[in-house]
């Protein structure tokens, strides 16, 4: 397992707050980065169609069931607000889903109201059969 991404994340992290302070009203305050921009990490197992259309078929109110491409969502504290603070948030699920909305955007957004940027981590969980 190759963990040299990872300080490339704290970095841009580290980017995005600073930036922040200095954003304008017209720069979109939510953004999303791809973790693996290249495909599966090495070692990864993919799912099979069958799997990935019957997790798809099985839709959830505010439960991811299935990540194909792990991403970030930064979401940037209000310029007029920005402290210099960021947090990355991890939604749970039993780690089996994510429980996107009411445990990673709502958050994020209630950290913004309070002057802190919020990156929210859509990330793979493993299936099981």
């Amino acid at each position: 397992m190759k963990f040299h991404r990872v300080p490339l994340l704290i970095v841009l992290l580290t980017g995005f707050v600073t930036s922040g302070t200095a954003a304008t009203a017209a720069e979109e305050d939510v953004f999303e980065v791809k973790l693996w921009p290249k495909g599966l990490p090495e070692g990864a197992k993919p799912l099979s169609p069958e799997k990935i259309a019957e997790l798809k078929k099985r839709k959830i109110p505010e439960h991811i069931l299935y990540v194909a491409d792990p991403t970030m969502t930064v979401f940037r504290a209000p310029a007029a607000k920005a402290t210099g603070c960021a947090v990355v948030i991890c939604p749970g699920g039993g780690y089996n889903v994510l429980a996107w909305k009411k445990e990673g955007t709502e958050i994020a957004r209630w950290l913004n109201t309070l002057g802190v940027t919020a990156a929210v981590v859509k990330y793979r969980v493993p299936r099981r059969d």
